[in-house]
C-alpha cells in the first residue's frame, strides 16, 4: 500500500457545515485505509476496491460505513460516510507519497 503523508480530509455534515483536518491514507488497487484523529482518539476506516477507483469501507472499532471514489492520476478521493447516527460527505486531498 502507498502511504500518503500530509493528506487533508474535508468533511461535510448537513447540520454542522464543513471542516478540514489532517488524515493518513494508505491505498493500492485492491484496498484502502484511512485514519484520522479527533479529540485525542484515532479513528480508522478500512475497505476494499469494488471496481477500479471505487472503495467500500467499514469503520474499525465503531459503527460506520463509507465510500470513496477516485480516477487514475487524481489527487482527490470523494465519497460519503455514515457513522453512529450521523452522515455526510467527504473529500480527501492526497499528500506526498512516503
Amino acid at each position: 500500500m502507498s502511504p500518503y503523508r500530509n493528506a487533508i480530509m474535508e468533511v461535510f455534515k448537513p447540520d454542522d457545515g464543513s471542516y478540514q483536518q489532517p488524515c493518513r491514507v494508505r491505498q493500492d488497487l485492491e484496498s484502502i485505509r484511512l485514519e484520522y484523529e479527533e479529540e485525542g482518539m484515532v479513528y480508522a476506516y478500512v475497505g476494499c476496491a469494488r471496481g477500479e477507483g471505487h472503495y467500500e469501507l467499514e469503520a474499525e472499532g465503531f459503527q460506520g460505513r463509507a465510500t470513496l471514489h477516485t480516477f487514475s492520476g487524481s489527487i482527490f478521493l470523494d465519497g460519503a460516510w455514515q457513522e453512529e447516527g450521523g452522515y455526510g460527505m467527504w473529500r480527501i486531498r492526497l499528500g506526498d507519497v512516503d
